[in-house]
């Protein structure tokens, strides 16, 4: 059972020793997890176990292997003395920088994004909302879920009174004009360019597992298209072409809206410095 309170560098380090894991390289971007490299693994160790919990990202990355859908394939999960790890292969991959592509290239990256987003959304989960370690979802339906992952949103956005005042009516405004599909798939949750890793221009492993779902694929491919970061009308064709079937855009936006009012919501909280880019986004999100 992992530990309630945070794990410091020292004792994540006190771990990897304890797993006889030598030769290995502290990373410092895990902004939720202590991160260790070797020349072939990759482990993680959740800075607060209450936040982060890898039973689900091990029962995704399962359920990916079994659909042969690119992913970073599992080596090891377990705790040592109450703290959790994870450990998984270290690919000769890493994320890619759309604006330093070419068109044509950047066009082939999002076209690859779409095909697997659409061979993800082939398979399916239990129930709707967010899995469990058991692929299972946290509500009977759909529209559950989104309701209460809405009413949460705009109840955290309250405590900002400058921000609810600029957004709320609008929020609720377009949210009550949408209507539901029953439909219910296996969702990424977060799918978007940082979170695929490419060998050249190569689509070669979809990773952050932490947050998958069972609802409706339009959620994902509204997320997605919040981040193209460049070429975005182009970007756009290529992506759904490589998703391969007509889809409802303006649904696909409010779920975008959604998610962003949840990401507004979290950095109006904290007041990180990137709140001033999530607005500019959730303004073209709004048009």
């Amino acid at each position: 059972m992992a530990q309630s309170k945070r794990v410091i560098n020292d004792t994540a380090e006190q771990v990897i020793q304890t797993l006889g894991i030598n030769n290995y390289q502290f990373a410092p971007y895990g902004r939720n997890n202590w991160v260790f490299l070797t020349e072939t693994e990759c482990i993680s160790i959740p800075r607060n176990p209450n936040k982060v919990s890898y039973s689900i990202r091990v029962a995704a990355i399962r359920h990916f292997k079994e659909h042969n859908i690119p992913t970073t394939p599992l080596i090891d999960h377990g705790f040592v003395n109450g703290i959790e790890y994870i450990i998984t292969q270290r690919l000769n991959a890493t994320n890619i920088n759309v604006n330093s592509l070419t068109f044509s290239e950047a066009e082939h990256v999002h076209a690859q994004c779409g095909h697997w987003l659409k061979i993800i959304h082939n398979t399916s989960a239990k129930n709707a909302g967010r899995l469990n370690s058991e692929l299972i979802g946290s509500h009977k339906s759909w529209q559950y879920f989104v309701e209460d992952y809405f009413n949460i949103s705009l109840r955290r956005l309250s405590a900002d009174t400058e921000l609810y005042q600029k957004y709320g009516k609008v929020f609720c405004e377009r949210f009550n004009k949408m209507s539901f599909s029953n439909k219910a798939v296996f969702l990424h949750g977060d799918y978007h360019i940082g979170n695929i890793l490419f060998e050249g221009i190569t689509l070669s492993a979809i990773i952050d597992l932490d947050i998958v779902m069972s609802g409706d694929p339009l959620w994902d491919l509204g997320h997605y298209q919040r981040t193209y970061n460049t070429g975005r009308p182009r970007g756009n064709i290529a992506f759904l072409k490589g998703y391969g079937i007509e889809i409802d855009q303006e649904m696909a936006t409010n779920y975008a809206m959604i998610i962003w009012a949840r990401k507004l919501a979290s950095q109006a909280e904290s007041r990180r410095l990137a709140l001033s880019e999530t607005i500019e986004e959730l303004e073209r999100i709004l048009k």
